[in-house]
Protein backbone atom coordinates (compact mmCIF):
# COMPACT_ATOMS: atom_id res chain seq x y z
CA UNK A 1 0.00 0.00 0.00
CA UNK A 2 1.09 3.60 -0.62
CA UNK A 3 -0.06 6.46 1.56
CA UNK A 4 0.94 10.12 1.56
CA UNK A 5 0.36 11.26 5.15
CA UNK A 6 0.31 15.01 4.58
CA UNK A 7 3.30 16.62 6.37
CA UNK A 8 2.98 13.98 9.10
CA UNK A 9 4.08 15.57 12.37
CA UNK A 10 4.65 19.07 10.95
CA UNK A 11 1.73 21.10 12.27
CA UNK A 12 2.91 24.32 10.59
CA UNK A 13 2.27 22.83 7.14
CA UNK A 14 0.00 19.82 7.65
CA UNK A 15 -2.99 19.04 9.87
CA UNK A 16 -2.88 21.27 12.94
CA UNK A 17 -2.96 18.50 15.57
CA UNK A 18 -0.26 15.86 15.13
CA UNK A 19 -1.65 13.51 17.80
CA UNK A 20 -5.07 13.61 16.16
CA UNK A 21 -3.42 12.95 12.79
CA UNK A 22 -1.61 9.93 14.24
CA UNK A 23 -4.83 8.62 15.80
CA UNK A 24 -6.71 8.93 12.50
CA UNK A 25 -3.89 7.12 10.69
CA UNK A 26 -3.94 4.39 13.32
CA UNK A 27 -7.72 4.02 12.92
CA UNK A 28 -7.34 3.54 9.16
CA UNK A 29 -4.59 0.94 9.59
CA UNK A 30 -6.66 -0.95 12.16
CA UNK A 31 -9.69 -0.92 9.88
CA UNK A 32 -7.69 -2.28 6.96
CA UNK A 33 -6.22 -5.17 8.90
CA UNK A 34 -2.77 -6.57 8.22
CA UNK A 35 -1.10 -5.07 5.16
CA UNK A 36 2.30 -6.62 4.41
CA UNK A 37 4.03 -3.38 3.40
CA UNK A 38 2.93 0.26 3.63
CA UNK A 39 5.06 2.92 1.97
CA UNK A 40 4.53 6.43 3.35
CA UNK A 41 5.38 9.86 1.96
CA UNK A 42 5.73 13.22 3.73
CA UNK A 43 6.84 11.84 7.10
CA UNK A 44 8.29 14.77 9.08
CA UNK A 45 8.56 13.54 12.68
CA UNK A 46 10.54 10.38 13.39
CA UNK A 47 9.34 9.88 16.97
CA UNK A 48 5.69 10.18 15.93
CA UNK A 49 6.23 7.78 13.04
CA UNK A 50 7.94 5.29 15.33
CA UNK A 51 5.06 5.58 17.77
CA UNK A 52 2.53 4.88 15.00
CA UNK A 53 4.53 1.84 13.89
CA UNK A 54 4.73 0.49 17.43
CA UNK A 55 1.03 0.91 18.20
CA UNK A 56 0.13 -0.59 14.80
CA UNK A 57 2.39 -3.61 15.29
CA UNK A 58 4.86 -3.01 12.45
CA UNK A 59 8.58 -2.84 11.95
CA UNK A 60 9.54 0.44 10.31
CA UNK A 61 12.19 2.32 8.36
CA UNK A 62 12.44 6.08 7.81
CA UNK A 63 14.80 7.63 5.29
CA UNK A 64 17.50 9.98 6.61
CA UNK A 65 16.77 13.67 7.12
CA UNK A 66 15.98 16.22 9.79
CA UNK A 67 12.59 16.67 11.40
CA UNK A 68 9.98 18.86 9.68
CA UNK A 69 11.37 17.82 6.28
CA UNK A 70 9.42 15.35 4.12
CA UNK A 71 10.89 11.84 4.18
CA UNK A 72 9.88 8.43 2.88
CA UNK A 73 9.00 5.73 5.38
CA UNK A 74 7.85 2.14 5.33
CA UNK A 75 5.99 -0.19 7.66
CA UNK A 76 6.56 -3.89 7.10
CA UNK A 77 4.93 -6.84 8.77
CA UNK A 78 6.86 -8.63 11.50
CA UNK A 79 5.93 -11.87 9.72
CA UNK A 80 8.05 -10.98 6.69
CA UNK A 81 11.57 -12.33 6.36
CA UNK A 82 13.92 -9.53 5.31
CA UNK A 83 16.32 -10.35 2.49
CA UNK A 84 17.78 -6.84 2.25
CA UNK A 85 17.10 -4.14 4.82
CA UNK A 86 15.30 -0.96 3.69
CA UNK A 87 17.65 1.65 2.24
CA UNK A 88 17.80 4.59 -0.14
CA UNK A 89 18.72 4.00 -3.78
CA UNK A 90 19.76 6.08 -6.80
CA UNK A 91 21.69 8.63 -4.75
CA UNK A 92 23.27 10.10 -7.88
CA UNK A 93 19.81 11.27 -9.01
CA UNK A 94 18.84 13.25 -5.92
CA UNK A 95 17.85 16.39 -7.86
CA UNK A 96 15.67 14.45 -10.29
CA UNK A 97 13.81 12.85 -7.38
CA UNK A 98 13.29 16.25 -5.69
CA UNK A 99 15.73 15.47 -2.84
CA UNK A 100 13.50 12.52 -1.84
CA UNK A 101 15.47 9.47 -2.89
CA UNK A 102 13.48 6.27 -3.50
CA UNK A 103 13.72 3.55 -0.87
CA UNK A 104 13.90 -0.19 -1.47
CA UNK A 105 13.07 -3.14 0.75
CA UNK A 106 13.41 -6.80 -0.25
CA UNK A 107 11.63 -9.52 1.68
CA UNK A 108 10.63 -13.15 1.35
CA UNK A 109 6.87 -13.67 1.42
CA UNK A 110 5.43 -17.04 2.43
CA UNK A 111 3.55 -17.41 -0.85
CA UNK A 112 4.91 -14.85 -3.31
CA UNK A 113 8.53 -15.62 -2.58
CA UNK A 114 11.16 -12.89 -2.81
CA UNK A 115 9.75 -9.44 -3.59
CA UNK A 116 11.39 -6.02 -3.80
CA UNK A 117 9.28 -2.95 -3.01
CA UNK A 118 10.44 0.46 -4.21
CA UNK A 119 8.82 3.48 -2.57
CA UNK A 120 8.96 6.94 -4.11
CA UNK A 121 7.69 10.50 -3.96
CA UNK A 122 8.27 12.28 -7.27
CA UNK A 123 8.57 15.99 -7.96
CA UNK A 124 5.28 17.78 -7.41
CA UNK A 125 3.30 19.72 -9.99
CA UNK A 126 2.65 23.11 -8.33
CA UNK A 127 -0.22 24.91 -10.11
CA UNK A 128 0.71 28.36 -8.77
CA UNK A 129 4.29 28.13 -10.11
CA UNK A 130 5.22 29.72 -13.43
CA UNK A 131 5.26 27.64 -16.61
CA UNK A 132 9.01 27.04 -16.64
CA UNK A 133 8.98 25.69 -13.08
CA UNK A 134 6.02 23.42 -13.83
CA UNK A 135 7.67 22.21 -17.03
CA UNK A 136 10.86 21.43 -15.11
CA UNK A 137 8.84 19.42 -12.57
CA UNK A 138 7.16 17.50 -15.39
CA UNK A 139 10.50 16.72 -17.02
CA UNK A 140 11.91 15.48 -13.70
CA UNK A 141 8.95 13.12 -13.26
CA UNK A 142 9.49 11.89 -16.80
CA UNK A 143 13.20 11.36 -16.19
CA UNK A 144 12.48 9.61 -12.90
CA UNK A 145 10.39 7.00 -14.71
CA UNK A 146 13.21 6.30 -17.16
CA UNK A 147 15.76 6.05 -14.34
CA UNK A 148 13.57 3.58 -12.43
CA UNK A 149 12.94 1.55 -15.58
CA UNK A 150 16.67 1.25 -16.30
CA UNK A 151 17.53 0.54 -12.66
CA UNK A 152 15.07 -2.34 -12.40
CA UNK A 153 16.15 -3.86 -15.71
CA UNK A 154 19.85 -3.57 -14.83
CA UNK A 155 19.81 -4.33 -11.10
CA UNK A 156 16.64 -6.32 -10.46
CA UNK A 157 16.28 -8.29 -13.67
CA UNK A 158 13.96 -11.30 -13.33
CA UNK A 159 12.99 -10.23 -9.78
CA UNK A 160 9.48 -9.51 -8.54
CA UNK A 161 9.23 -5.73 -8.11
CA UNK A 162 6.47 -3.44 -6.88
CA UNK A 163 6.90 0.34 -7.29
CA UNK A 164 4.55 2.28 -5.03
CA UNK A 165 4.24 5.91 -4.10
CA UNK A 166 3.11 9.43 -4.78
CA UNK A 167 4.02 9.87 -8.45
CA UNK A 168 2.48 13.38 -8.50
CA UNK A 169 1.00 12.82 -11.94
CA UNK A 170 -1.43 10.56 -13.74
CA UNK A 171 -0.90 7.65 -16.10
CA UNK A 172 -3.47 8.55 -18.75
CA UNK A 173 -2.86 12.28 -19.33
CA UNK A 174 -0.46 14.47 -17.39
CA UNK A 175 -1.80 17.05 -14.97
CA UNK A 176 0.69 19.47 -16.53
CA UNK A 177 -0.83 21.16 -19.60
CA UNK A 178 -2.64 17.92 -20.53
CA UNK A 179 0.60 16.61 -22.01
CA UNK A 180 1.27 12.91 -22.44
CA UNK A 181 1.85 11.11 -19.19
CA UNK A 182 5.46 11.42 -17.99
CA UNK A 183 5.38 7.68 -17.28
CA UNK A 184 4.97 6.71 -20.93
CA UNK A 185 8.29 4.86 -21.04
CA UNK A 186 7.06 2.43 -18.36
CA UNK A 187 3.59 2.12 -19.90
CA UNK A 188 4.97 1.40 -23.38
CA UNK A 189 7.25 -1.27 -21.92
CA UNK A 190 4.14 -3.37 -21.25
CA UNK A 191 5.90 -6.71 -21.46
CA UNK A 192 7.96 -5.73 -18.42
CA UNK A 193 5.80 -3.32 -16.40
CA UNK A 194 2.17 -2.68 -15.63
CA UNK A 195 0.46 0.12 -13.71
CA UNK A 196 -2.20 -1.81 -11.83
CA UNK A 197 -3.81 1.51 -10.87
CA UNK A 198 -4.32 2.38 -14.54
CA UNK A 199 -8.05 1.63 -14.53
CA UNK A 200 -8.58 3.99 -11.58
CA UNK A 201 -7.57 6.91 -13.79
CA UNK A 202 -10.06 5.98 -16.51
CA UNK A 203 -12.76 5.45 -13.90
CA UNK A 204 -11.98 8.98 -12.61
CA UNK A 205 -11.43 7.70 -9.09
CA UNK A 206 -9.45 10.29 -7.14
CA UNK A 207 -6.50 9.35 -4.93
CA UNK A 208 -6.31 12.80 -3.34
CA UNK A 209 -8.44 15.86 -2.75
CA UNK A 210 -6.83 17.47 -5.81
CA UNK A 211 -8.55 15.18 -8.32
CA UNK A 212 -7.20 12.47 -10.65
CA UNK A 213 -4.97 9.61 -9.54
CA UNK A 214 -1.46 10.66 -8.57
CA UNK A 215 -0.72 7.78 -6.17
CA UNK A 216 0.13 4.73 -8.24
CA UNK A 217 1.37 1.16 -8.07
CA UNK A 218 3.43 -0.39 -10.87
CA UNK A 219 4.52 -4.04 -10.94
CA UNK A 220 7.08 -6.01 -12.92
CA UNK A 221 6.04 -8.85 -15.23
CA UNK A 222 7.14 -11.46 -12.71
CA UNK A 223 4.04 -10.50 -10.69
CA UNK A 224 1.51 -10.20 -13.52
CA UNK A 225 0.04 -13.65 -12.89
CA UNK A 226 -0.21 -13.06 -9.13
CA UNK A 227 -2.01 -9.71 -9.36
CA UNK A 228 -5.61 -9.78 -8.19
CA UNK A 229 -6.90 -6.25 -7.58
CA UNK A 230 -6.08 -2.68 -6.62
CA UNK A 231 -8.15 0.10 -5.13
CA UNK A 232 -8.29 3.45 -3.36
CA UNK A 233 -9.35 3.13 0.27
CA UNK A 234 -12.61 5.02 0.84
CA UNK A 235 -11.35 6.87 3.91
CA UNK A 236 -12.93 10.19 2.94
CA UNK A 237 -16.35 8.69 3.55
CA UNK A 238 -15.39 6.37 6.41
CA UNK A 239 -13.25 8.63 8.63
CA UNK A 240 -14.76 11.79 10.05
CA UNK A 241 -12.89 14.95 9.00
CA UNK A 242 -10.29 12.81 7.26
CA UNK A 243 -8.96 15.54 4.94
CA UNK A 244 -8.84 18.16 7.69
CA UNK A 245 -7.32 15.95 10.41
CA UNK A 246 -5.33 13.24 8.59
CA UNK A 247 -4.24 13.76 4.99
CA UNK A 248 -5.00 15.25 1.58
CA UNK A 249 -4.22 11.85 -0.02
CA UNK A 250 -6.00 8.52 0.29
CA UNK A 251 -4.31 5.12 0.68
CA UNK A 252 -3.97 3.05 -2.49
CA UNK A 253 -3.31 -0.67 -2.30
CA UNK A 254 -2.72 -3.76 -4.41
CA UNK A 255 -3.72 -7.34 -3.58
CA UNK A 256 -1.88 -10.39 -4.86
CA UNK A 257 -3.06 -13.98 -4.86
CA UNK A 258 -1.99 -15.75 -1.69
CA UNK A 259 -3.25 -19.23 -2.41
Amino acid sequence: MTWNLEWFGNVSKGPENDLKQMQKAFDVIQELGLVDVIVFQEICDRSLFERLADTSGYNFYLSPGSDNVQKLGVFYSKDLELVFKPSQILEEHKHTFAQRLPIKITFRHGTLGEVSVIGLHLKANIPRADFDAREDSYQRRKQSAVILQEYIKNELSAEKVVIVGDWNDDVDISNHENKETPFKSLIDDDLSFRFVTYYLSYAMIESSKYGSVIDHICISNELFSSYRSSSVVGVKEQVQNYIKDCSDHFPVYVVFETE
